[in-house]
Order: C-alpha cells, then sequence, then structure tokens
C-alpha cells in the first residue's frame, strides 16, 4: 500500500507536546511516523500528501457506554422519572422490527464518525449495533445485554444468548470489534441471570 501523509496546523500526539505544521505518515493502515509536514515529505518522497489546513489531526475519541440502536429514540420519553421513562420506552420499542432497530443503530453510528468516535463499548439486544459498528469501521466491544427478571427463563435465555454470540463472533473475525457481554443492570436482571452471565465471563 502506498505511503499517505496526513497533515495539518496542528497534531496532537495525546503522549507527546503538540506539533505545528506537521503530519501524519500512515502505510498499510498504520501510523508509521509524526513530525514536521516538510520534513516528512522530504523524507517520504512519493507518499501521498492531504493537508487539511486550519485543522487537528488527533487520536479519536472512545465512547464507553452506547446504544447505537437507541438513537432513533431521542427526545422519545423525555421529562419524566426513570421508572415511567423506563416503562414507556418498553412500550414502544415494542413497535420496532429488526429494520427499524437497524437504521436506528446505523444513524447513531454515523453521527459517531461524524463526532470524532472511532471507538465503542455498545450494549445491544438486537445486534443491530454490531452490524452499523461493521458497516462503518468503528472499533470496540459490542455486548450481548441481557435483561430479565424471570428465573425460569435464565437457561433459556443463556442458550439463546450463546447461539446469537456465536454468529456475532463469526460476522467480526477479522475486523476490529470484539463480542462481550454483559447483564443491564440490578433492577432489570435477576440475581440467576446476572450469576449465569459471571460464569460465562469467566
Amino acid at each position: 500500500m502506498q505511503k499517505k501523509i496526513l497533515s495539518a496546523k496542528w497534531v496532537l500526539p495525546i503522549t507527546a507536546p503538540v506539533l505545528k505544521d506537521a503530519g501524519v505518515v500512515i502505510e498499510s493502515d498504520k501510523i508509521i511516523e509524526v513530525g514536521n509536514t516538510e520534513e516528512l515529505v522530504k523524507k517520504h518522497q512519493g507518499a501521498e500528501l492531504e493537508d487539511f489546513g486550519r485543522a487537528i489531526i488527533m487520536p479519536g475519541f472512545i465512547d464507553l457506554h452506547t446504544h447505537l440502536e437507541f438513537s432513533a429514540m431521542r427526545g422519545v420519553c423525555e421529562d419524566l422519572p426513570h421508572s415511567e421513562w423506563k416503562i414507556q420506552l418498553t412500550k414502544k420499542c415494542r413497535n420496532l422490527d429488526i429494520e427499524d432497530w437497524r437504521i436506528s443503530a446505523r444513524l447513531g453510528a454515523v453521527e459517531a464518525v461524524r463526532s470524532g468516535i472511532t471507538t465503542i463499548a455498545d450494549m445491544t439486544s438486537t445486534g443491530a449495533s454490531l452490524e452499523a459498528a461493521l458497516e462503518l469501521g468503528l472499533r470496540g466491544v459490542i455486548f450481548y445485554e441481557f435483561e430479565g427478571m424471570d428465573h425460569s427463563l435464565v437457561d433459556s435465555q443463556v442458550t439463546r444468548a450463546r447461539h446469537e454470540v456465536s454468529q456475532w463472533q463469526e460476522k467480526t473475525d477479522g475486523s476490529n470489534i470484539r463480542i462481550g457481554i454483559a447483564p443491564h443492570s440490578p433492577y432489570s436482571v435477576c440475581s440467576p441471570l446476572i450469576q449465569a452471565t459471571a460464569d460465562w465471563a469467566k
């Protein structure tokens, strides 16, 4: 793959001071050098140069708790106490099919990328977030989210989850996405299901 130099007025390496009139050299999708643009151009002759002008080049942001598939629910059931909000949101979610969830997750993924977010930790029960993250090239962990208070359904929930997680792992093979599992919260997941999730995670 041909080398490429991305340059801008400033480069923010995070682990070093801000660089002015600097660039980043990329080869085979990896950063191989950061430094003064003029010096990089001389050193890496023939590399394609893309200058962003008065901009900052920096590492992507990381969002450690996302629900991409709920992006379309923004503004729904606002100004309600948490318990009532949860009840109303659950009712509205019953009207959505898998294609609705996919569109909503894609919206969230696009907004993440446009905001400079490149890595996420997303909680999903439909798998729509996984598809959106792969499509937009996001990195991170997609968590299969458990929810349920019925003790009698724990075994069937875990069995179904193992099947779906296995399918998700096949989709992410060779990508920058890993699969995890996570209970929603103590108020929405019964103790046996939390324990089963913990045992599986070990």
